[in-house]
């Protein structure tokens, strides 16, 4: 008698249970942004916005895994950024973080430290 195993293997549904989270980080330094999913084979990627201004696609470093490094710039003070999680035709987007780049004063003087 010939018995074969069947398997079957679940997995949890993709959703976002990380969202990143504001960072205020001095001029020239970089701040960090991170997403995390459940769920299987997920595919991360970042998109950014200006603002008043629509969301783009991100091409910061690190911008297509759960980890976002921006190096702080008075430019990109009050951009926003959020994680996009695709799990073959799902798409989830997490909440928006915003980044606050500052100036430090140093003996008197402002600038970076």
């Amino acid at each position: 008698m010939n018995r074969r195993k069947r398997y079957i293997f679940l997995f949890d549904a993709t959703k976002i249970n990380i969202n990143p989270v504001n960072v205020k980080m001095a001029a020239g330094y970089p701040a960090t942004f991170y997403c995390g999913a459940s769920g299987y084979q997920n595919s991360y990627s970042w998109e950014e916005r200006a603002p008043g201004t629509t969301w783009s696609e991100s091409y910061q470093f690190g911008a297509k895994s759960p980890l976002l490094k921006v190096v702080a710039r008075a430019s990109l003070n009050g951009y926003q950024y959020r994680c996009k999680v695709t799990n073959g035709g799902n798409v989830f987007y997490s909440g928006a973080a915003t980044l606050t780049v500052v100036e430090v004063a140093v003996s008197g003087t402002t600038g970076k430290l």
